[in-house]
C-alpha cells in the first residue's frame, strides 16, 4: 500500500527554508574562494531632466556574471546607451576575474545587438512565448595572453567587440595603415550611422590593453540562388604592425565566423592581393581555401587605383 503524499502550498518561510537548503548544498560543492562571491551590479544612465534613459541589472555569482535586465527607453535609442552599459558590466566582470558573462533575450528584443558585441548563441527555445523565441547567450572572457620579457611578466588583454562611434578616430588610423591613403572621417561617420541602422554590417574591433589594434568587417549578403541562404563577405581585415603575431587576427576572424554561423550563412568569402603571401597562409590556417577563381575589379577613380597598386593593399 502506497503512503499518501500531501503537496502543500508553501508559505514565505517555507520557501526561504527550501532556498537556504539548496544554497547550503551548492556551497558544499563550490570552492571556498567562490562560495561567497555574490554581488548585485546595477547601473543606469539619466537624461538632463534626471529621468532614467537606460539601465542594467546584473549579478556576479561565483566565477561568472549574469546580465538579468538591459533596458533602453524607446525614445533614447541609437545613442549608444545600451553599449555603454554593457561595456561597463564587462569591465567589472574582467576586473573581478569572471570567466564569462551569460544573458538571455527574446526574439523581439535584441539578439542581434548581443551578437554584435561578441556574445555567442548557446541555445534557443522556440515558441517561448508563443510566436517568439527565447535566446541564451554567453561571452567567454578568456582573451588574455601572458607575455614574458626578461624577468617582467606582462598581461596582454585583448577584447573583441563591435566598433562604436567613439572608436572611429582610432579605426581611421588603422585604415590609413591598411590602405595607405587618408580616410575621409566626415564621410566615415555618415557611413557608420548607415551601417548601424542597416543591420547587415558587422564591424568588429580588437582592443589590445584598451587600445584599438585590429578590425574586421563582415557583410551579410542575401542570395536568390540555390537554397537562398545568405553568405558573409569579409573586408578590411587589419591588425596593427605594432601588435602582430599575438593571435589578434585569429580572434577577429573567429568572432566574425561565429556571427556568420549564427546568421545561417552558407559560407564566408574574401579576396586578398596576390602579393600578400603571408596573409594567404594565415587565411588557409583558418580553413579558407584557394578555389582558384579569377577576381575582377572595376575602379571608377583611376588615380586611387594606381595609388593602391603602388602601395599594395594590406589584405583585401
Amino acid at each position: 500500500m502506497m503512503t499518501q503524499i500531501n503537496i502543500n502550498p508553501s508559505t514565505s518561510e517555507d520557501s526561504e527554508y527550501v532556498r537556504q537548503q539548496l544554497i547550503a548544498f551548492n556551497a558544499a560543492h563550490v570552492s571556498e574562494e567562490l562560495r561567497h562571491r555574490y554581488e548585485e551590479l546595477n547601473f543606469n544612465i539619466k537624461n538632463e531632466a534626471g529621468e532614467i534613459a537606460a539601465g542594467v541589472l546584473s549579478t556576479l555569482c561565483w566565477n561568472w556574471l549574469e546580465v538579468d535586465i538591459l533596458w533602453v527607453d524607446a525614445n533614447q535609442r541609437q545613442k549608444g546607451y545600451g553599449s555603454q552599459l554593457l561595456r561597463e558590466v564587462e569591465r567589472i566582470a574582467r576586473e573581478k576575474s569572471c570567466d564569462f558573462i551569460q544573458l538571455n533575450t527574446f526574439s523581439y528584443q535584441a539578439p542581434g545587438f548581443y551578437k554584435k558585441h561578441g556574445y555567442q548563441l548557446i541555445t534557443m527555445i522556440e515558441n517561448a512565448p508563443t510566436g517568439h523565441s527565447h535566446y541564451y547567450f554567453k561571452k567567454d572572457l578568456t582573451y588574455d595572453n601572458v607575455c614574458e620579457i626578461g624577468q617582467i611578466r606582462r598581461i596582454i588583454m585583448v577584447t573583441i567587440k563591435a566598433i562604436e562611434l567613439e572608436d572611429l578616430p582610432a579605426l581611421s588610423q588603422l585604415y590609413n595603415e591598411l590602405m595607405g591613403t587618408p580616410t575621409n572621417e566626415q564621410q566615415m561617420q555618415k557611413m557608420f550611422h548607415y551601417i548601424q541602422q542597416n543591420g547587415h554590417y558587422h564591424v568588429l574591433g580588437a582592443f589590445y590593453n584598451g587600445e584599438l589594434a585590429g578590425s574586421v568587417m563582415g557583410i551579410e549578403c542575401m542570395d536568390l540562388a540555390g537554397q537562398c541562404n545568405p553568405f558573409m563577405v569579409v573586408e578590411n581585415v587589419i591588425v596593427s604592425d605594432q601588435v602582430r603575431r599575438q593571435g589578434i587576427g585569429q580572434k577577429l576572424m573567429l568572432q566574425i565566423e561565429h556571427i556568420a554561423r549564427d546568421l545561417g550563412c552558407e559560407y564566408m568569402i574574401l579576396v586578398s592581393g596576390d602579393q600578400r603571401k603571408e596573409a594567404h597562409i594565415f587565411y588557409e590556417k583558418l580553413g579558407f581555401k584557394d578555389e582558384k577563381v579569377q577576381g575582377y575589379r572595376k575602379h571608377f577613380n583611376e588615380s586611387i587605383y594606381h595609388e593602391k597598386c603602388l602601395i599594395g593593399r594590406r589584405t583585401t
